[in-house]
């Protein structure tokens, strides 16, 4: 901590940054009130908030049990009827695709508090492997009514490696292959469900209020009981 009376650059910095981001409109009589605050009190608020590191105000809302996905003994095919309105990613990366079945898991919605691109949301999620859902996990949540209607959903759904731009964002499967993440985007139109697929490397978000799936097998719930 700087003890003497000149402010470091960074320190002069952050002012700056302070005086330029400074909300407007705060109510006159609350800023006439800090103005008649002593030199004492103003510098104690001041290190009770800069004196430890930021922290970010959360992106996901509490996570929300919607559906159990049962035990997959068979395998998921991908067809046209899994949804009315289908967008050209979607058709070129995902019809016609045979899923494996897959242990039992709970289908988990969060909703999104503020705008944020997929790699920021993927994170949130615990990563990679936590993150990834199923088109038949959809498809089950989808039949079994547990999707509103009222709501967007978005999920990440795994996909192999098409373009050098997907690089980055890939990993290592349990395969042995290269994966990457599509971000697929799930909603009610006035008369069907529609969907498409985006690349996660697509710097475009998704604004605040969309739903957010993942999964929890039920394995590694029944583990972290024991």
């Amino acid at each position: 901590m700087n003890m003497n009376n000149t402010l470091t650059r960074a320190e002069l910095e952050l002012t700056q940054k302070i005086q330029m981001h400074f909300p407007r409109g705060i109510d006159p009589d609350i800023v006439n009130a800090w103005n008649g605050q002593p030199r004492e009190m103003i510098t104690l608020v001041a290190l009770e908030i800069f004196g430890k590191l930021p922290r970010k105000p959360a992106l996901l809302g509490p996570s929300e049990n919607i559906v159990t996905l049962p035990e997959r003994t068979e395998s998921f095919v991908v067809e046209k009827i899994f949804a009315k309105y289908r967008g050209s990613n979607f058709d070129s990366w995902f019809l016609g695709r045979v899923e494996e079945p897959m242990a039992a898991a709970t289908l988990h919605a969060q909703l999104l508090l503020r705008y944020s691109t997929d790699p920021a949301i993927i994170e949130d999620l615990g990563g990679y492997f936590k993150a990834r859902i199923t088109i038949a996990d959809i498809n089950h949540a989808k039949e079994s009514g547990a999707l509103r209607k009222n709501c967007v959903y978005i999920v990440y759904v795994e996909d192999k490696v098409r373009l050098p731009e997907d690089e980055p964002f890939a990993h290592d499967n349990e395969k042995g292959g290269r994966s990457v993440l599509r971000a697929v985007f799930f909603g009610w139109h006035d008369d069907g469900w529609g969907v498409d697929a985006y690349q996660v490397s697509d710097p475009g978000g998704w604004d605040e209020g969309y739903w957010i799936l993942s999964r929890n097998s039920l394995k590694s719930q029944s583990s972290k009981i024991l």
